[in-house]
């Protein structure tokens, strides 16, 4: 693996995780009010913390994390109203994915990626584009951009993308949260129709606000942590070849 390819991965996975430190505790809330019922965004912060602490956060895995996020002790009537009485059904990722298989197999782990590809494919698209000629409009080159840059930029190329998407986001996380042995949804329109005559059109918009409210400081850190990060990585590696070189020399 080449100097640049290896610092790129580096780079990327500590952006990644400087934006799921960021904006996973929301992304919790966001899930609950599409897959469980029509709960305000301050509801559901109150009532999470309130009955769950903040060990409800759980792992960024998209399957296995929103089946943890909606381990709650009712549907979205009771949720929040009491204590929980029962312990969690899953006591960690690995569990979650390991009795996702045992139940229905290699089909069950990938539950739901068809409509995680229809939100995924073209919101990923138009997302690096906003970003990049926003950095471009402010600062020239992603590399001379300040800090408040590229949380400016990352943030709002987030938020717009997001925008888009809310209703289909809606729709994957229902049917990501659906049994996989006794499916309510056949596929991904037949959840589309379902949700809309037994909610109405405003099921479509719902997490809307915690969506955008995450998207912000969540993108803005993933390309503040991506960029700082590679910045460094490439002038430590340029710093050990110069040096390598001089030695070389002196030789």
């Amino acid at each position: 693996m080449n100097t640049e390819v290896w610092c790129d991965f580096v780079a990327g996975w500590i952006g990644g995780c400087a934006g799921l430190l960021v904006g996973h505790p929301m992304d919790t809330i966001k899930v609950r009010q599409q897959a469980l019922g029509n709960v305000s965004a301050i509801s559901g912060i109150s009532r999470t913390f309130k009955y769950e602490g903040v060990l409800s956060v759980a792992c960024p895995v998209d399957l296995v994390k929103i089946k943890m996020q909606l381990q709650t002790e009712g549907d979205g009537s009771a949720w929040g109203k009491s204590k929980k009485t029962t312990a969690p059904r899953y006591g960690g990722p690995t569990a979650c994915l390991l009795d996702l298989y045992r139940t229905a197999g290699l089909r069950g782990c990938y539950y739901g990626l068809g409509s995680m590809a229809i939100r995924d494919v073209p919101s990923f698209g138009y997302y690096m584009v906003i970003y990049e000629m926003m950095i471009r409009q402010i600062a020239g080159r992603e590399d001379a951009a300040s800090p408040a840059t590229l949380m400016f930029c990352g943030g709002m190329a987030g938020a717009i993308s997001w925008m888009t998407i809310v209703p289909i986001d809606v729709i994957k996380s229902r049917v990501q949260a659906d049994d996989v042995v006794n499916p309510q949804y056949k596929n991904f329109w037949d959840c589309c129709v379902k949700s809309y005559k037994n909610e109405g059109l405003s099921v479509f918009t719902r997490g809307f606000s915690m969506v955008i409210l995450r998207a912000l400081p969540t993108n803005g850190a993933i390309f503040l942590g991506y960029v700082t990060s590679m910045n460094l990585l490439r002038s430590s590696m340029s710093g050990t070849r110069e040096s390598r070189v001089a030695d070389c020399a002196s030789a």
